[in-house]
């Protein structure tokens, strides 16, 4: 599988929970939401929805985790194409600290980080995607795993 990294940086760089006001508080982070004036158009939506038609398996830091699941759990929708694809494929989470993964088909990464993506990129399948995610992403950067990012860059 390709391993592919999905982000949505604003201009000056903030890569942090963009989708509500509360989601993403951490280091004192009071602008949640940011990305919503910019993002709620169908040619977002359709970008968006193409990368989850080709994602395979999911890999994701505990944070991301955390906020995609409380979130995404929760949108049974069939005709969702992120949600149906969250809820039902398998997702990886690269963490110390989820010993019990609640979300349908999670497994908790163990063991060397490089070694273990390195064994989920060697399945079969087309794509291995990280959303968000970013201390994962960069770790993973250095290691020269990534074979793809797609950054949707917003003008905040």
């Amino acid at each position: 599988m390709k391993l592919v990294v999905h982000e949505f940086p604003s201009v000056d760089g903030v890569m942090q929970g963009p989708g509500g006001i509360d989601e993403d508080r951490s280091n004192g982070f009071d602008r949640g939401g940011w990305i919503v004036p910019f993002a709620a158009d169908a040619d977002q939506g359709a970008i968006v929805n193409s990368w989850f038609d080709r994602v395979d398996t999911f890999l994701l830091g505990r944070t991301t985790y955390d906020m995609m699941y409380m979130y995404w759990s929760q949108v049974t929708d069939p005709d969702n194409v992120v949600a149906t694809a969250l809820n039902n494929l398998p997702k990886f989470v690269v963490s110390s600290t989820q010993p019990d993964p609640q979300w349908n088909n999670a497994t908790v990464l163990t063991g060397d980080l490089e070694d273990a993506v390195s064994d989920l990129k060697a399945r079969d399948g087309d794509e291995l995607q990280v959303h968000g995610s970013w201390r994962l992403a960069r770790s993973l950067h250095e290691a020269g795993l990534v074979d793809e990012y797609r950054l949707l860059i917003f003008p905040v």
